[in-house]
């Protein structure tokens, strides 16, 4: 499960609260309770100290110095201003610190963060297996490696891999999510959770077999370069053509997209974005966009299809490192 905004809050308070100088043990046992009442409080406090170490300066000097210069001035009045200073920084401080926590709540979850490889956003990885074998990671992924002398089996937690398999007629390779399995009769492909009912399988080489779980024959495919299939639950969907090239894009950093829809565009920005990209799907329904941009820079590809002249919408900057994309006002589409 993950963290509710309440527990990001009451992480942030614990977090605020064991930061100060003087604190009682009593205080202690009362966090460490708390954060084994629940597997979620204690990765919202953990991500809460992830994050804090990104705003050390801040913590450390900006707060710091403007509350030593409110005690240190003698007029009341310009003591009370620096010490309003120093809130203020204190406030900037835990609004920044529960913005990127808020982001935090749709990363990884408990089960990824225990994973044997991941990756957080904005970031990929590549791991060399054993036998030759490589898994590259995308953004927000997470998989566990398990290797016997009868199989070689990765499981995808979260996220997209992209793998590039070593032949080995006695030990079949195969990719499994919660929806089913893919197993290499070749070398590259791709398999994602797009979401946790949802899993994408695309082949960019020789055949893969996939089968949704339970595996049995009649519910597998083989898929040859350039298709790609869709389970979701128990269901195997009718393989579909698609671009190989495209949608293994963000391993060379880019997100190729021809004619679709806008809000799903966003969704995979956001995938790959370290801050929060808010949007309401509803409102940006029916707009549709073309280009390439980049995953490494999702600021400059936020721009870029603001800047488009069909693309209707703005950009707008809320707390820190986030941005929330909105039809412009005079309501043109």
């Amino acid at each position: 499960m993950e963290p509710t905004r309440a527990m990001v809050e009451q992480a942030l308070a614990w977090h605020m609260r064991l930061s100060e100088s003087a604190v009682a043990e009593s205080e202690l046992e009362s966090c460490a309770r708390w954060r084994s009442e629940h597997p979620a409080h204690a990765l919202a406090f953990a991500r809460m100290e992830a994050i804090s170490q990104r705003f050390e300066s801040v913590r450390g000097k900006s707060s710091a110095a403007a509350l030593e210069a409110g005690f240190s001035v003698r007029s009341r009045k310009r003591r009370a201003a620096r010490f309003a200073a120093g809130a203020g920084a204190l406030a900037l401080y835990a609004g920044a610190m529960l913005t990127l926590a808020d982001s935090y709540v749709g990363g990884l979850s408990i089960t990824a963060l225990r994973a044997d490889y991941r990756t957080g956003a904005g970031e990929q990885a590549t791991v060399d297996l054993e036998d030759g074998s490589r898994v590259v990671l995308n953004s927000r992924s997470s998989v566990d490696v398990s290797y016997s002398g009868t199989q070689r089996r990765v499981v995808l937690r979260e996220g997209e891999v992209l793998v590039e398999v070593a032949r080995d007629a006695a030990r079949p390779f195969v990719v499994e999510t919660s929806q089913g399995t893919a197993r290499a009769l070749g070398t590259r492909y791709l398999v994602r959770k797009a979401d946790e009912q949802t899993t994408v399988v695309t082949v960019l080489e020789s055949v893969v077999r996939t089968c949704v779980t339970p595996e049995h024959d009649v519910a597998c495919v083989d898929l040859h370069p350039g298709e790609q299939v869709k389970l979701s639950g128990d269901a195997l969907h009718f393989p579909v053509k698609v671009d190989g090239a495209a949608a293994a894009g963000w391993r060379e950093g880019s997100l190729l997209v021809d004619d679709r829809p806008l809000s799903e565009v966003l969704d995979e920005l956001a995938r790959h974005r370290k801050g929060r990209l808010r949007y309401d799907a509803a409102a940006l329904a029916g707009l549709r966009v073309s280009g390439v941009f980049p995953l490494h820079d999702t600021d400059r590809a936020l721009a870029v299809i603001a800047e488009t002249q069909t693309q209707p919408v703005v950009l707008r900057s809320q707390w820190p490192w986030t941005v929330r994309v909105e039809l412009r006002e005079d309501g043109h589409r």
